[in-house]
């Protein structure tokens, strides 16, 4: 088996397009939904789990101010705007699913305030941590909560120790919407 070193992208992001076809899995999903509301653009996703923490997680992008539409299994972001300056997710919705982090790619890739209180699910958050300071935000971490307090995302190039998905996929997210030239994820 080969070790996957890192990831390197060179030049700045477009806008998503085509089809990408996956079965139902919710661990597949909620990097999908993130990135098509990165895009502030129209999109649909097909085939999405009907499962409360996929509606978990759209709830708290509707904080971010990403409108959706959610019919059978098939999701419609109809349009969006940049999240509002500073977002206090409700701990009550984020307590609800470990994969709440992926909210914060919002705030993050505008530089913008953000706090999640509570988050679902027993599991370190330091990987998180780890990669948004590294793409120069400045975070403050609790026990169970992770806030933006600053900083607007650089490029950089780090290495992710994450024994889960969701760090590394935070960091691709976020660093997919930086202008610039390269970005390594190692």
């Amino acid at each position: 088996m080969q070790n996957l070193n890192g990831i390197k992208i060179w030049g700045h992001s477009v806008s998503l397009g085509g089809n990408i076809e996956f079965h139902g899995s919710k661990n597949c999903a909620m990097p999908f939904l993130t990135a098509a509301a990165l895009q502030y653009l129209p999109a649909t996703i097909k085939n999405t789990p009907n499962l409360s923490d996929i509606h978990n997680l759209l709830r708290l992008f509707q904080h971010c101010a990403v409108n959706v539409k959610i019919e059978n299994n098939r999701i419609d972001f109809l349009h969006g705007r940049l999240p509002p300056k500073i977002i206090d997710f409700p701990p009550n919705l984020s307590g609800r699913l470990r994969g709440s982090i992926y909210a914060l790619a919002l705030p993050a890739s505008a530089g913008h305030r953000a706090l999640l209180q509570t988050i679902g699910g027993h599991m370190s958050f330091q990987p998180h941590c780890k990669a948004l300071r590294a793409l120069r935000l400045k975070i403050s971490a609790g026990l169970n909560s992770i806030e933006i307090t600053g900083g607007k995302p650089r490029s950089a190039e780090f290495y992710i120790d994450d024994q889960g998905i969701t760090a590394t996929s935070l960091a691709v997210l976020v660093a997919f919407t930086i202008g610039g030239n390269r970005y390594t994820l190692c």
